[in-house]
This record gives structure tokens, C-alpha cells and sequence, in this order.
């Protein structure tokens, strides 16, 4: 599908969260509205699919009674009860025979499409609530109430997570009664988060660092200290949600920019509003690879990139050939 109009019909949680991510950041950098309409339509499908008491759920199933899409998908027949719309009115792809829609008319329409896709047949819903997921979506409630000033259950969602966190799912009342490098780090990069809001003190952050290190074993981070399971070293592989030691580092980070544990060359920003310019800070100090681009003043989210020949640098909307005099 080169236009990316079918997708696989799968939802996910942890990719709602990271498009929620990039497109409160997209928003923001651009002011498009279509962006800020999408995220809207994710926090909608948060809701709709994923929600249970504050917390969300893994995923839903790409199928319907084993056969792919069969929820999601239309014919010209389905359309005929559709007040003042016909097939023609709808932009679709097709997929397999029948037609998946990518834009409707108007909101009556989405509303009326709405409503006969709930009447149908469901996907199985992956009941399970992981705790790291669920810190990865506080993060990304944290990034839409600040780069596209829509308001979210950030804070409900929080005190709910909390009551878990010491587990690394929870499932109809049935606990996995162990605690992961992944939920930890995720549980102080949440937090991290919500001290710019007033909702986690400093006394909760170094009591979750201080968990944290649990997990690290003669100076290498594990998964699982437990002797339940063989000693794991943390994941450094991002697919297809960021790995643990991408999350880990992001959370010591932004924990030792609020305790005012880092010394770099750059300034960082206090309060952490922007996390590119605190990279930029730490890779420009302890490996000398990154530098910062046409920095503009802090109230713009900046770039980081590469410093090679063969890169190419993007800077709020325009790339360029990576030229060695503009740094």
C-alpha cells in the first residue's frame, strides 16, 4: 500500500502513546491543525478500545472471527442507511474486495460509520494492563496537555498506575507478581513528567531512582534481578516500542536534571520542557557527537543530529545536506 491507507488492522497501546507523542510534538513545531484533530481522534480511540478504570488496556485483535479488517471494512450495501450519503461520498482503498474508508464528507457521516461499525461483530480485546505501556501513555498525556493544550486524565491515570506499579501486569485481578527494569524505568520517566506539573515531588522521584537501582547488577542493568529468572542485561533493541535501556537513560536524564546532578558544557532547561536540548546537552559533553543546529531561543523544541558526512539535517520542517562550516 505505497499511500499507507490500509493499515494492518491490529491497535496497540504502545503505539497510541507514541503517536501521541510525535503528534503533540508536530503541533506544536508546525500548528497544523490535522494534527491536533488526530490526536483528538486517538484519545477518543483510548477511550473507546483501551480504557478500564484510568488504566488501558494492551491491544485489540486485527480480526473478527478470524478473518482480518472484518470490523473496519465497507461495501456500497453498508452505506444505503446512511442519511443523505452514498458510497461516492466517501473517500476509501480497496482491500481485498471490500473498502476501507479514509475520510468521510462530514462529522453526521463519521458519526452514522461510527455507530454501524459498533453494531458489528468486535476484535478480541488483550485484557492485560502493563504497567511500562501504561507509564509510556501517562508520558504522552503528559506531552498533549503540554505541546497541544488538550486536556487528558494524565493525573487519574497516574494515581491509578500507581496502585500496580510494583507488578509487571495486571489481568481481571489476577497479578503478575513481578516487577521489571521495563516498569521501573518507565514508572520514574512518568513521574519525571508530572513533577513539572505540581503532581510528584522530588522525595517520590529519588524513591523511585533509588528502586530503580535494584536493577543494576555489578554495574550492568538486568531485566530481572530476581532468582526467579535467569539474569537478563536490559534490552538495547528499539522495535517496536522503545527499548528498556532507552527508556532507562531517558528517566536518569531528566531525574538528574531535576536534582541538578549533571554538569554539562550546554545548558540544559529547567523546567524540562524540552527534552532535544537536554540530549544534545548530555551527547555534546560525554561523546562529543551530537551538536546543536541553528539553536533558536528555548522557547522551540530544537534538533539534534549526527555530526557526518553522509547525514542529512532536519531542522522545523526543511533537510539539508549535512554541511560541516554551520556548525
Amino acid at each position: 500500500d505505497p499511500k499507507w491507507e490500509v493499515p494492518h488492522f491490529e491497535k496497540m497501546l504502545y503505539d497510541q502513546a507514541m503517536m501521541l507523542i510525535n503528534y503533540s510534538l508536530g503541533y506544536f513545531l508546525f500548528n497544523d491543525s490535522t494534527y491536533k484533530n488526530t490526536i483528538e481522534r486517538i484519545l477518543f480511540s483510548l477511550k473507546d478500545t483501551f480504557e478500564t478504570n484510568h488504566l488501558y488496556m494492551s491491544g485489540q485483535d486485527a480480526d473478527t472471527n478470524h478473518e482480518e479488517g472484518k470490523t473496519y471494512l465497507w461495501n456500497e450495501n453498508d452505506f444505503k442507511n446512511i442519511k443523505n450519503s452514498s458510497f461516492s461520498d466517501f473517500e476509501s482503498t480497496n482491500f481485498e474486495g471490500k473498502f476501507h474508508i479514509t475520510s468521510a464528507p462530514n462529522t453526521d457521516s463519521l458519526d452514522e460509520l461510527y455507530k454501524i461499525r459498533k453494531s458489528r461483530d468486535q476484535p478480541e480485546v488483550d485484557t492485560k494492563i502493563v504497567t511500562s505501556w501504561n507509564a509510556l501513555l501517562g508520558v504522552a498525556f503528559c506531552f498533549v496537555e503540554k505541546f497541544a493544550n488538550i486536556k487528558t486524565k494524565a493525573d487519574k491515570h497516574y494515581w491509578e498506575l500507581i496502585k500496580q506499579k510494583n507488578f509487571h501486569t495486571t489481568n481481571n485481578n489476577e497479578k503478575q507478581h513481578n516487577y521489571f527494569l521495563e516498569d521501573a524505568a518507565s514508572i520514574l520517566l512518568l513521574q519525571t513528567y508530572l513533577f513539572e506539573k505540581g503532581i510528584v515531588s522530588i522525595t517520590e522521584l529519588t524513591k523511585q531512582y533509588n528502586e530503580l537501582l535494584q536493577f543494576n547488577i555489578d554495574n550492568r542493568w538486568v531485566e530481572n534481578p530476581n532468582s526467579d529468572f535467569n539474569i537478563v542485561t536490559a534490552q538495547q533493541f528499539d522495535h517496536p516500542l522503545p527499548s528498556t535501556q532507552s527508556i532507562l537513560n531517558w528517566a536518569i536524564l531528566r531525574y538528574k536534571i531535576i536534582i541538578d546532578d549533571e554538569t554539562p558544557d550546554l545548558d540544559y532547561s529547567l523546567p524540562i520542557s524540552f527534552d532535544a536540548q537536554n540530549y544534545a546537552s548530555l551527547f555534546e559533553r560525554e561523546h562529543r557527537l551530537y551538536k546543536l543546529l541553528n539553536p533558536p531561543d528555548k522557547s522551540e523544541i530544537l534538533s539534534i543530529f549526527v555530526k557526518d558526512d553522509s547525514n542529512t539535517v532536519c531542522y522545523k520542517g526543511a533537510c539539508t545536506p549535512y554541511d560541516p562550516k554551520s556548525t
